[in-house]
């Protein structure tokens, strides 16, 4: 009787189908939020380290559409994780190292299985937390918008109060965890979000962690200065090397 009572009213729970633009979508969302043009007049070379997981889908398709020339690792998608597991590591990513010695790359990038954190590799082939990562585009997108709130996790670095204090910008700590840092960032209307663990959020697209969001703001930022990933990282090496000399001495 239920069977043919839900068959009977079946009209009024809409239909499925299958969505042929989500993919397509989803790549102009990111786009839209860099200065793609810039990007493609850089002709970078990537290195992608795809986890076999979600991002094989999306990843290599967001960087042929900004220009880049691509080297792919891990790209079938197989959710037993055979290339190196499902959580990149600074441990399990040296395949990535090298592919971007190799290649001359200007950057590699990893991603976890559901392909919302990502680990960089600069050109150098040196494998970079996600802290450093995310306090060098909080660096380059607080310039570019001062007076602007950020949430992270108590066990981020130290360093974002600093860079934050330059732009006017405000540190808000959270609980550790990507959930407190989301629903944190809603209310204060932050723009930025990140975790030492490479998942890095950017309030303008939207708060959640996203991969290819990350790695769009990581070429552009690469495109805008005109210097290499290792150059970057200069500034944010001396930091954390000033930081810990200060807590020796104490």
């Amino acid at each position: 009787y239920f069977g043919k009572k839900w068959i009977k009213n079946s009209k009024k729970f809409g239909k499925t189908g299958t969505e042929t633009k989500i993919i397509s979508t989803y790549l102009a969302g990111i786009k839209s939020q860099v200065n793609s043009a810039k990007i493609k007049s850089k002709k970078f070379k990537v290195a992608l380290d795809l986890g076999n997981g979600a991002q094989a889908v999306t990843a290599p398709k967001l960087c042929v559409e900004l220009g880049c020339k691509i080297f792919q690792i891990n790209q079938k998608i197989d959710g037993s994780f055979p290339g190196r597991g499902s959580e990149p590591t600074p441990a399990n990513l040296q395949r990535l190292s090298k592919t971007v010695i190799s290649n001359k790359a200007d950057l590699g990038v990893a991603f976890d299985g559901d392909g919302d954190r990502s680990l960089f590799c600069d050109n150098q082939g040196r494998i970079l937390s996600g802290d450093r990562s995310a306090l060098l585009l909080a660096n380059h997108i607080l310039k570019q918008n001062p007076n602007s709130k950020l949430v992270t996790c108590l066990n981020s670095s130290s360093i974002i109060e600093t860079i934050a204090h330059k732009t006017k910008s405000k540190v808000i700590r959270t609980k550790v965890g990507s959930v407190e840092v989301s629903r944190k960032m809603v209310p204060e209307k932050a723009l930025l979000g990140f975790e030492e663990n490479g998942g890095f959020m950017y309030g303008k697209h939207n708060q959640v962690r996203d991969g290819g969001m990350t790695l769009a703001l990581t070429l552009d930022l690469l495109a805008s200065s005109g210097r290499t990933l290792t150059e970057e990282l200069s500034p944010i090496w001396r930091s954390e090397e000033r930081r810990v000399g200060k807590e020796c001495r104490s």
